[in-house]
């Protein structure tokens, strides 16, 4: 079972998910790139007044905020830019400021650098960081264990659906402690590193 807060989430709608503060941003952001960032944002979740009025000041003013708090700090962008004149990095912002606009304590990242530069990953990690640093958790799902490493504080490793190990930041060296783990469960043979480390857990 998938326990969030101790509670069993396996099998729930996205609905309900988000409800429960959970949000996910998949690989493909799911975004609209030939509209601007304020309507990315609230797509679907319009703010509407007196006879269903679109709250236009009001989405400005929040899609605002929210770029101040995930990291937008150029000038350069505003609610009101394209998001397909956006980086590939600058996107995955937009994806993140969407995610965390319902106040979602638990944003699920799923393979969020993929295909893009150094230089762009290293924009996602900051947008990443600003929303760990306003208290809320993140679950960011990568292949490239490098960059895994770069940005989480705890490490599980899944093998065939299965937790293999689970650890602690301070309990892993390297990212090539992980790789050789992983390289381990693909070669079985003898480890050196992560089985002799003091608290992290392997399992069978």
């Amino acid at each position: 079972d998938i326990l969030v807060r101790g509670k069993p989430v396996t099998g729930w709608s996205a609905a309900r998910s988000r409800d429960a503060g959970i949000e996910t941003v998949f690989q493909d952001r799911a975004l609209a790139v030939q509209q601007t960032i304020v309507r990315n944002i609230f797509m679907g979740r319009e703010l509407t007044g007196f006879m269903g009025w679109l709250k236009v000041n009001k989405e400005i003013e929040e899609a605002s905020r929210l770029m101040r708090e995930i990291g937008f700090t150029s000038k350069v962008f505003t609610p009101h830019s394209i998001v397909g004149q956006l980086s590939g990095g600058e996107r995955q912002g937009v994806a993140i400021a969407r995610a965390i606009y319902k106040q979602a304590e638990l944003i699920i990242l799923d393979e969020p650098t993929t295909a893009l530069s150094l230089r762009e990953t290293a924009k996602v990690f900051h947008f990443v960081r600003q929303v760990r640093a306003s208290g809320r958790s993140i679950l960011f799902i990568g292949h490239n264990i490098h960059h895994v490493f770069d940005i989480a504080d705890r490490f599980v490793v899944l093998d065939r659906g299965k937790v293999a190990l689970t650890a602690d930041r301070s309990e892993v060296k390297s990212a090539d402690d992980l790789i050789n783990f992983m390289e381990e469960i693909a070669h079985p043979g003898g480890l050196p590193g992560l089985h002799e480390a003091g608290g992290a857990e392997q399992r069978a």
